[in-house]
């Protein structure tokens, strides 16, 4: 018997994607099967003897039929709209995993959507220039102009074109720290991994320093490749860790497809 795959980029957020999709393939469905079902029942009632052929008793089945039909119309587009923000999460985490696929040829091992207490991390990258916990953030981008695509970091906040949020940089620390707690015990090895955000098909403006650091995609290869004092880990420190990531992530089994 041929052992689990390790997870693909994308892999958590794929499955909602596709569990989202067979969400709203149902919800049409139902809009479609209930108020049959609702007129059939009147029907029936009717010639069993049970129900009375009036305007009132007609009214009321058929409100019911209607009110079924525009709730799961409703249930259907708001899935719809979830499963589009799944699908573009998807999309940015794959674009990710595509450019860090390129560091495997320089000594790193990049693991995806590694699982934690509650929660996923989307990449891990562990090499000779030390140790990642990587949080992408896609987001839809509105506009032509280059301005319209860059997000500012001054350290503490990202500063999109029409929002401000310093959650991304929140979750990065907060899942860098359980990170290193959990590999630090397993491996035997003192870990401090790096929380990084990046963010597919956006230019990032840095105003300010912070604990996170916030790259492009196109910025990300050379950040984590570039060797830091205190941070470097030897060949037989990468495999310790890399197997413990491994524990944790081989656990696809054959035939999962996702969408």
């Amino acid at each position: 018997m041929k052992s689990p795959l390790l997870r693909p980029a994308g892999y958590s957020v794929g499955r909602k994607s596709e569990e989202a999709l067979i969400d709203v393939m149902l919800y049409f469905m139902f809009s479609m099967l209930m108020p049959a079902l609702i007129g059939n029942g009147y029907l029936l009632s009717i010639v069993l003897g049970v129900g009375r052929s009036n305007v009132t008793s007609a009214g009321i089945y058929s409100l019911a039929a209607l009110g079924s039909m525009v709730w799961a119309l409703n249930k259907a587009v708001s899935t719809l709209r979830i499963r589009r923000d799944y699908r573009l999460g998807w999309e940015g985490e794959l674009a990710v995993g595509e450019e860090l696929a390129q560091l495997s040829g320089q000594g790193f091992r990049v693991f995806h959507d590694v699982p934690d207490e509650g929660f996923n991390i989307d990449h891990v990258v562990v090499g000779p220039s030390g140790i990642y916990a990587i949080e992408t953030k896609a987001r839809t981008k509105r506009g032509t102009e280059k301005d319209a695509h860059q997000v500012g970091y001054d350290g503490k906040t990202l500063k999109f074109p029409d929002y401000v949020t310093d959650q991304p940089l929140v979750q990065a620390e907060r899942q860098a720290k359980s990170l290193g707690r959990w590999l630090s015990k397993a491996s035997g090895i003192a870990l401090a991994p790096v929380p990084v955000v990046i963010i597919p098909g956006w230019f990032v403006d840095r105003t300010g320093k912070g604990r996170v650091q916030v790259l492009a995609v196109n910025g990300a290869r050379h950040y984590l490749s570039a060797s830091r004092e205190g941070s470097s880990l030897d060949r037989s420190q990468i495999e310790r860790i890399a197997y413990q990531l491994e524990l944790k992530c081989r656990d696809v089994a054959l035939g999962e497809q996702l969408i």
